[in-house]
């Protein structure tokens, strides 16, 4: 029970995470630092589509070692 909200709460906080870097984006954009606002749509690109498609629904499938 624990691990579903945490993971639901690291999937949340990965999508505030996105929206952040796009209003960094924003922000880049309006004092002109084209570099910065490249960059950070990248970080926010990135962040967006992790919460969207890794999500609660990722399992890492690697064998147990003992």
């Amino acid at each position: 029970m624990f691990k579903k909200w945490f993971l639901k709460f690291l999937e949340i906080g990965l999508y505030l995470h996105g929206a952040l870097h796009f209003v960094e984006v924003g922000v880049a954009l309006y004092e002109e630092a084209y570099i910065t606002a490249s960059l950070a749509s990248f970080g926010a690109l990135i962040m967006t589509l992790s919460a969207i498609f890794l999500g609660h629904n990722h399992n890492h499938k690697h064998p147990h070692h003992e």
